[in-house]
């Protein structure tokens, strides 16, 4: 466990200096990743590919999750979730357990649905350091009309009994909200229901991705909000009146990029998918899209440094975007 502690921290003294000095070549590998444990879900979302028609549901096994981790000891973070509701995978808790045991933070989205009492207990038994929960609407109507298939009073009853149980193995829980035309005029009564039910923050999401394809590019173009400044706007109204020492409300702004403030996601964060394969990041989260190997036949490292990852990088520092990338950039 020593070894692993000091290829830990060698690792990200490397990954620091990277960021500081703007060294060309990797000389490092990423400290973070999105592992995806399940493509299945019990909800249709509208602004989510899962819907897709004919899409697959798959789980990751345990046995592909113990490689991923096991080929990169240097991991600090990960966030076990995809596209589909992780604890769809009955061996959610086992793979948890086994990247606590590596000295590895864990986060993970739910849309709460499946947070009964039997998981919640299994939840409390082993350590997350941050649990966001999707809550898309304050009224029923609202909710259910976005996150199609869902029960509005299951998953707000799960999420109070959740803060109400709650230990020190948790630390964080927050609502992760997408922000679109459908559930703009209730951001006031999104911001008083997440208090209410005691979570530590709710983080705002206002970009919808297109997953890389251009079919949901239309499709998540027409539902995301126009008018970027008046939702700011109210972000800052509502942050004087309901922010304070026990709840904080914040804005992802990360997932905007321009010429001159660049993704950063094939430097830092790589994306597996339920069967291995690693793709750039979770804004396209589809091998099918774009891929650069499997874990589950070739090592990382050599994935993580081969031509088509620099390929994407080089493509990203000259601007010069890939089809699938340009969404991000509003292209």
């Amino acid at each position: 466990m020593i070894k692993i502690l000091v290829f830990k921290y060698i690792n990200l003294l490397k990954y620091l200096l990277k960021n500081k000095f703007n060294f060309k070549s990797i000389t490092y590998y990423p400290i973070k990743a999105d592992i995806e444990p399940t493509t299945g879900c019990n909800f249709k979302c509208t602004m989510c590919q899962v819907s897709s028609p004919g899409f697959i549901k798959r789980n990751m096994s345990l046995e592909t999750f113990k490689k991923i981790i096991d080929q990169n000891p240097q991991f600090i973070k990960i966030k076990i979730q995809g596209l589909g509701e992780p604890f769809v995978n009955k061996e959610i808790f086992e793979m948890i357990k086994y990247a606590n045991d590596k000295f590895i933070k864990v986060n993970t989205v739910t849309n709460g649905s499946l947070l009964n009492s039997d998981n919640i207990k299994k939840i409390l038994a082993v350590k997350i350091n941050e649990l966001s929960i999707s809550i898309d609407g304050a009224s029923k109507k609202v909710f259910e009309s976005i996150r199609l298939g869902s029960d509005f009073d299951v998953v707000i009853k799960n999420v109070e009994n959740l803060t109400n149980n709650r230990n020190k193995n948790i630390k964080k829980i927050q609502s992760l909200t997408l922000i679109q035309k459908k559930n703009l005029f209730e951001l006031e009564d999104i911001i008083k229901l997440c208090k209410r039910l005691k979570l530590d923050e709710i983080q705002f999401q206002y970009l919808l991705t297109s997953w890389g394809k251009d079919e949901w590019k239309t499709v998540n173009n027409e539902q995301q909000i126009d008018n970027e400044n008046k939702f700011f706007d109210l972000i800052q109204i509502y942050r004087r009146k309901y922010q304070d020492n026990n709840f904080k409300i914040g804005v992802v702004t990360k997932n905007k990029f321009t010429e001159y403030n660049k993704c950063n996601y094939p430097w830092e964060t790589p994306y597996f998918s339920t069967q291995g394969f690693v793709v750039p990041c979770c804004m396209i989260a589809n091998p099918e899209v774009v891929n650069f190997g499997n874990i589950t036949n070739m090592n990382f490292y050599s994935i993580w440094n081969n031509k088509q990852y620099d390929d994407l990088r080089l493509s990203i520092n000259n601007h010069k975007l890939k089809d699938y990338c340009k969404n991000c950039y509003n292209i």
